[in-house]
């Protein structure tokens, strides 16, 4: 883990200074249960909705149903000829050298594999999704140190500070590694450790159980659905900005800002400050708190408003019902961490100008070491619910209700400052492949390979 983000952080670092990115190639491989066993690999005590793989979930999941009882908008990944067995997520620093590689990789698996589906997915400009949104700006920290004895994950607050306990940079909720990674300790309440999450197979120690969702947009829905809403209130006396309610519905404006911090417009200070644009709760205000820069400066990050009736971040936005932080849910803000993943979304698909007609989304990789406790829970009982984490309505981007209708309700407190039950209609994110997997460390491997 700390060599790859020793990468990560060498790319990183170039693109701030605008130099070019080290041409550092990745490549990650996750198997399902069917093609591990087989392989004749033992999975006996491994997480029972890995087991069953993901078509067995997706009543829970909220995917459509045909009648023949599969999802009637999965494109692959649904019949035995098309089924995932295998997932190479690989990456390069040009599509080009990408493509070499992807060439390479499918000739040396085309004796015992054949290619169901590929994706070229990358990053868009600022990290933006189809939707507009910069994505992937809230993720944890994971606790642990290097080699060398750093901290895995830079740690700015004064340590005289006791949020420093619980957070890496402000708002960045620090977590054990055996909530993503076999072999560690877990997450429970409080900041002290778990007991140690053993892997019930000794090859998979050191792995993660991953899941693949491959999730259209359609940005003229969601655009038509966001004017619709306006067009509602406009008829009820409340007049309200397209780009102000689509700021709602997400809990962010579109470069990243939260909107607890700039309620009325985005302020690209804030949404580029790594030090602020996490550094909220929802239940209750944040004090002001000191950091240390990268140049060994310090400053002084300001303090943030709660927001516990969401007035501002409505109870129901994109950000609030997968992640309640401290705020209200039935579960209780104590076990809000344990259901953090470590996600990471990557757009697939040409522009909108390029290809009008053509397939465009995100490709969802969430890396847990629990599928039912972290991904099946966020996404069945927070995300599509209408009554959990807060009872204003499900998810208004990535909730699903088993069912292709359109029609759906939403509660948002409206310019006026009352709270308004609104029509929010139609279908804008469509799932159309996914599986759980399972993604072996290398020395896990190399054990498999052997076999």
């Amino acid at each position: 883990m700390a060599k790859a983000l020793h990468h990560r952080d060498l790319r990183r670092e170039a693109k701030q200074q605008g130099e070019p990115v080290p041409p550092i190639a990745s490549l990650a491989i996750a198997f399902s249960a069917q093609a591990l066993a087989r392989l004749g690999m033992p999975t006996a005590g491994a997480d029972p909705n890995f087991d069953r793989g993901m078509l067995q979930d997706l009543r829970t999941i909220g995917d459509p149903l045909g009648e023949d009882d599969l999802p009637s908008d999965w494109r692959f990944g649904h019949t035995d000829e098309t089924r995932i067995d295998l997932l190479l997520v690989g990456g390069e620093s040009s599509e080009p050298s990408l493509n070499s590689l992807f060439e390479k990789w499918c000739g040396i698996l085309s004796s015992g594999w054949a290619l169901v589906h590929w994706d070229f997915a990358r990053r868009r400009e600022d990290d933006k999704e189809f939707f507009g949104f910069n994505d992937g700006v809230s993720q944890p920290g994971i606790r642990g140190l290097r080699p060398d004895g750093t901290p895995l994950v830079n740690r700015p607050i004064s340590s005289d500070d006791p949020r420093s306990l619980e957070f890496a940079r402000p708002g960045q909720r620090l977590v054990w590694p055996g909530n993503f990674i076999l072999g560690y300790q877990r997450e429970v309440e409080g900041n002290s450790p778990g007991s140690i999450f053993e892997p019930p197979q000794s090859w998979m120690r050191n792995g993660s159980y991953l899941v693949y969702r491959r999730l259209n947009q359609n940005p003229e829905r969601f655009r038509e659905a966001v004017e619709g809403l306006r067009a509602y209130l406009a008829s009820q006396g409340e007049i309200a900005s397209h780009d102000w309610l689509s700021a709602r519905l997400v809990g962010r404006w579109k470069d990243g800002t939260p909107v607890v911090m700039s309620p009325d417009g985005p302020n690209t200070e804030i949404g580029k400050d790594v030090f602020r644009n996490n550094n909220f709760r929802y239940a209750f205000g944040e004090q002001e708190i000191k950091v240390t820069q990268q140049d060994g400066s310090t400053r002084i990050v300001m303090a943030t408003p709660g927001d516990p009736r969401g007035k501002l971040i409505p109870l129901m936005a994109h950000i609030r019902q997968i992640n309640p932080r401290a705020g209200q849910s039935e579960e209780g803000a104590e076990q809000h961490p344990q259901k953090l993943m470590l996600r990471r979304g990557v757009t697939f698909g040409k522009e909108i100008e390029e290809d009008p007609e053509g397939e465009r989304g995100l490709i969802f990789l969430a890396y847990q070491t629990s599928i039912s406790r972290q991904f099946l829970f966020v996404q069945s009982t927070w995300a599509n619910s209408a009554n959990a984490p807060t009872s204003w309505g499900p998810d208004p981007i990535i909730s699903q209700d088993g069912t292709a209708s359109p029609k759906r309700r939403i509660r948002v407190f409206v310019p006026s400052g009352r709270p308004h039950d609104c029509p929010f209609n139609g279908r804008w994110v469509i799932p159309t492949a996914g599986e759980y997997l399972f993604l072996p460390s290398l020395t896990g491997l190399k054990e498999l390979c052997q076999s």
